[in-house]
């Protein structure tokens, strides 16, 4: 009987590690902030490791909707295979608290609108102005 209850603790343990692995520690503040595009300025691997897959702290710099440039940094566990988007001078799309622009958060899994948006920003240009290139 103690060995099941054993496994019934690990198997709990376990959903619990995977549920909490995905969120993220920012407040609804950031993650519903404007987004902006960031630049990447450095990356550094946190020691920490996820399914083999290392957490990079990455200081980005971006400027606010009221033109503040802010330097800020944001922590990510990245797949192996994604590793090389991560470097310096790289455009990043991220998200951050109005009130407290160095609280950021890199936004990712955006859709072709959203991200436009965020680029028509950076640009000041429409996304049919770009060269004659679509960046949709």
């Amino acid at each position: 009987m103690k060995k099941y209850g054993l496994v019934a603790l690990i198997s709990c343990l376990c959903v619990l590690t995977v549920s909490l692995s995905g969120c993220s520690g920012h407040s609804e503040a950031v993650k519903n902030g404007p987004l902006v595009i960031g630049t990447i300025v450095s990356v550094t691997q946190t020691g920490t490791y996820y399914n083999n897959n290392p957490q990079l702290e990455v200081t980005l710099r971006f400027v606010t909707d009221e033109g503040q440039e802010i330097t800020a940094s944001d922590r990510k566990i990245v797949a192996l295979i994604d590793l090389a988007q991560f470097q310096k001078g790289a455009r990043v799309p991220l998200r951050y608290n109005p009130e407290n622009p160095e609280d950021i958060t890199m936004a990712f899994g955006l859709d072709d609108e959203t991200l436009q948006q965020a680029l028509d920003k950076l640009t000041g240009k429409s996304g049919e102005d770009h060269d004659g290139v679509l960046l949709k």
